[in-house]
């Protein structure tokens, strides 16, 4: 057994008289000071303390302090002489008893034994308390982690002895104001309907009801619990705040009522099977298979399933797991037909999936007549296969007309060509341009047509390359002018100094842009002036990348604003436009548009009626080029010519016209021609002669160039000849398929003498030269006439006019510039000035940018040396 400790605390040693034998079972523990004391009680917890008189009070002080001393019983030691007043004051301060001496043994062990048996009853006690304590804690956490709810411990006189939980906490209610209460005071009226419950528990029973209290709906559920005798005490009620379920209930129900309602209304049928049989039928379930309701209640699942054409069609009924209450399944559609009541054969959509109804297991099926869909997929398909014929149709008409069209073209541009390098006057030459510039501007007008069916199918390809921006404004130039000058408006181009000489871009799609647009200014403009500018918006952010803005402005009909989106619609001209008298197609602006979006650009339209219309492009991150398309230096210009070793060359086309061009291409070189007017004779004539290069229409009769390429490919004498297939329609070869159809090459209609000797060159031996272009500034001369000093002042004066017209770059000023200059230097024959002015002239004319910039330059020189 464990021996109990008893702490002797005196500071005379001659009264340290006690013995372990006076108390059985005991260990005595000795200390002189309050300090070793204190230490003691902390560390041994001793059962008895038994203390000097004159050191008592010191100790009771400390004691006091601490509330689990007060548990330890102080057993005085008082003098002889000690009055039973100051004894007394001492026991009402905390000391348990009292021995005065001299002390006897047996007085000693009465009075411990007495504290011992108090500690130890006291202490049990402690331990009883402590557990309670610990159980209500428990109890307490138990009942706060309850959600909307709180645990009562009610005693046998119906009052409360313990509450606590989470619900006090959300209705900000203190539980220990209910503590000590009875149910009359908490729940007056209703109170003997409460103790009526809580005597069922009390009788052994467990019980669950509901009651509102305050507003709110509770559920009570009360269980008894038993002492160690099995003797009911008390009971345990767990409340539950239930108001917000019994809402959620009540809008449960409120929405079965809603789906029952839309349900009757619904244009789907829906139908619910439960154990094989209609449970519920919807109005529209019945109508689509020709049935009444009640009739439908009275199918069950496998009568409805022989209604239905498609034998995979099952419906998705499983029982639901027990255990987990799942009705929640996968839903299953299925598309089949249906015999209705009548015979009449229906095309349904079967929706299937398993449900909850009546807390079972259930089967909602929902059907949907397609019927009437089924037949309009039809006629659909039947309108699209019409309109894929229809579009073939068109493709096919392209194709022809693009070719047809392309013939008499090849013969305009070819000859044109040709004698522009035959003829040497400056005028003769412009009205050459002007021919090449009309037959452009016509074979620019069929590619927009092309260009439409390709944009529309997507088929349009973007082929960026480096490109001069001055040459966009003066090929603008070259075609737009004399239309201009007939029409007598001004036509004024303006580009920004801001903007790059070279940038890299698509220049055939931004050439049609733009031409579609300056063609519709002239075309509705009868007087004032169209100006076109170009600017650009350098990015801070990217480098070497530009927003480029070009603005095509006029003076003509203008646009109503209400029609402004409409004139993008294909083929769509403005409401009330004389087409006799404007003419046009509607396509330009149709396809403008849609390039523009195209090369990531935006197209924005201002416009007042009888004011005029501007319309403005800009492009986002353009990358600037630092490259051109021709080398220069020295002021002059390299152009490639090829020179050909002797070789045979084959002409195969049926147009004379086409034969005659390529002949004249070649007039100077030591190519040998033959010519066939279809694919038979070219076979005849490659047998015959075996050509070095064969040049392939496409189109021709008899036989045309697919066949021919075909036959002569597959022979072994002939498979190694090249063939190009010269072709005036776009929509037959690309790069991508010409190897496939058996060529080596090919070139589209009408094509540049430029092209065909750079494709020639692939197949044919050569040597390739650059020839020099002398700048136009190179031949000028400077007069041995010694000029009149007020003509010398005359000509200084024009300087800073120069200057002032070099900074605006506007075509027109710089254009009359040069004629005044020419009019004076013609009357004083100064022959250097004659020269620089009929250069400055020429230039503005074919807008010739750079060579403009060079000879204003020149100018100041020119005067001093004069």
């Amino acid at each position: 057994m464990k021996k109990q400790k008893i702490l002797l605390y005196d500071n005379k040693d001659n009264n340290f008289f006690f013995n372990s034998h006076i108390v059985k079972n005991t260990e005595i523990i000795l200390s002189t000071n309050l300090d070793e004391t204190i230490d003691i009680i902390f560390q041994q917890n001793p059962a008895v303390i038994i203390a000097n008189i004159d050191l008592i009070l010191n100790l009771l002080n400390e004691i006091n302090k601490e509330p689990t001393f007060k548990n330890i019983p102080i057993i005085v030691i008082a003098e002889q002489n000690s009055s039973e007043q100051e004894i007394n004051n001492l026991i009402q301060k905390g000391a348990f008893d009292f021995v005065r001496k001299p002390l006897n043994d047996f007085e000693k062990s009465i009075r411990i034994n007495t504290a011992l048996k108090y500690s130890k009853a006291l202490r049990k006690e402690n331990e009883k308390t402590r557990e309670y304590r610990e159980s209500e804690s428990l109890l307490r956490k138990i009942a706060e982690n309850f959600p909307n709810s709180f645990l009562s411990i009610i005693e046998k006189d119906f009052t409360v002895s313990f509450t606590a939980g989470s619900e006090y906490k959300r209705l900000q209610f203190n539980p220990n104001d209910y503590v000590g209460l009875s149910i009359d005071k908490i729940f007056g009226k209703k109170s003997s309907y409460i103790k009526e419950q809580y005597s069922q528990v009390f009788a052994g029973n467990e019980i669950s009801f509901e009651s509102s209290y305050k507003n709110r709906t509770l559920l009570y559920t009360a269980v008894p619990l038993w002492n160690e005798q099995n003797i009911i005490t008390r009971i345990l009620v767990v409340t539950e705040n239930i108001s917000r379920r019994k809402k959620i209930e009540q809008k449960i129900k409120e929405s079965e009522e809603k789906f029952k309602a839309i349900a009757e209304q619904s244009l789907v049928g829906i139908a619910i099977i439960q154990d094989g049989f209609y449970k519920y039928a919807n109005k529209t379930f019945a109508l689509i298979n020709e049935y009444s309701v009640e009739e439908m209640l009275n199918f069950n699942k496998n009568e409805y399933l022989k209604l239905c054409e498609n034998e995979k069609f099952e419906l998705n009924f499983k029982e639901p797991n027990k255990e987990k209450k799942d009705f929640i399944n996968t839903i299953k559609i299925y598309e089949c037909g249906l015999i209705s009541k009548s015979g009449k054969r229906k095309e349904i959509v079967i929706h299937s999936g398993t449900i909850k109804y009546d807390n079972k297991a259930a089967n909602l099926i929902i059907v949907i007549d397609i019927t009437e869909r089924k037949k309009n997929e039809q006629a659909l398909k039947l309108a699209k296969h019409d309109a894929e014929v229809a579009n073939n149709t068109k493709s096919m008409f392209l194709a022809n007309m693009s070719h047809e069209i392309r013939t008499p073209l090849n013969a305009i541009i070819g000859f044109s060509d040709l004698l522009h390098k035959k003829i040497s006057n400056p005028r003769y030459k412009n009205y050459l341009n002007s021919i090449k510039s009309a037959g452009n501007t016509l074979l620019h007008l069929i590619n927009n047509i092309l260009d439409l069916s390709k944009i529309e199918a997507g088929k349009k390809k973007i082929i960026y390359n480096h490109l001069e921006v001055s040459k966009i404004f003066r090929d603008l130039n070259n075609i737009f002018q004399r239309q201009a000058k007939i029409k007598n408006i001004k036509l004024n181009i303006e580009i920004s100094k801001n903007c790059p000489k070279y940038i890299y871009q698509d220049e055939y799609l931004l050439q049609q842009i733009l031409f579609n647009l300056v063609g519709n200014a002239i075309k509705f403009t009868q007087e004032g002036y169209i100006q076109i500018s170009a600017d650009c918006i350098i990015k801070s952010n990217k480098q070497n990348y530009c927003d480029l803005i070009f603005e095509v402005k006029d003076t003509g009909i203008g646009i109503p604003e209400d029609k402004i989106e409409q004139i993008y619609d294909a083929f769509t001209q403005q409401d009330g436009q004389d087409e006799r008298r404007f003419g046009g197609s509607g396509l330009g602006l149709t396809i403008s548009k849609q390039l523009t979006g195209l090369l990531n650009g935006e197209m924005f339209i201002k416009s007042k009626i009888n004011i005029g219309t501007t319309f403005t492009l800009k492009f986002k991150d353009v990358k600037i080029s630092s490259k051109s398309n021709s080398i220069k230096g020295n002021n002059s210009i390299y152009q490639n010519e090829y020179y050909f070793e002797p070789a045979t060359i084959l002409i195969v086309d049926d147009i004379e016209n086409n034969r005659a061009i390529v002949t004249a291409f070649f007039e100077d070189t030591k190519i040998k021609l033959l010519y066939a007017k279809n694919g038979e004779k070219a076979i005849i004539q490659v047998k015959k002669h075996k050509p070095d290069l064969i040049l392939m229409d496409l189109k021709m009769p008899y036989m045309d160039g697919y066949e021919a390429t075909k036959i002569l490919k597959n022979d072994k004498e002939s498979c190694k000849i090249p063939i190009v297939a010269l072709t005036a329609s776009t929509t037959t070869l690309n790069r991508t398929n010409i190897a496939e159809k058996g060529f080596d090459g090919y070139l589209i209609k009408p094509a540049q003498m430029s092209e065909l000797f750079m494709e020639v060159s692939k197949h044919v031996k050569h040597k390739l030269v650059k020839r020099i272009i002398p700048n136009k500034a190179d031949k000028q001369t400077i007069s041995d006439v010694k000029l009149p000093k007020h003509v010398i002042n005359k000509l200084n004066k024009y300087i800073p006019k120069l200057k002032k017209i070099e900074n605006t770059i506007d075509i027109e000023l710089i254009e009359n510039f040069g004629k005044e200059i020419l009019t004076y230097s013609t009357k004083y024959k100064i022959n250097k000035l004659i020269n620089f002015s009929e250069n400055i002239i020429s230039s503005a004319s074919n807008y010739e940018i750079e060579e403009l910039e060079h000879q204003m330059k020149l100018f100041p020189e020119i005067i001093k040396q004069l």
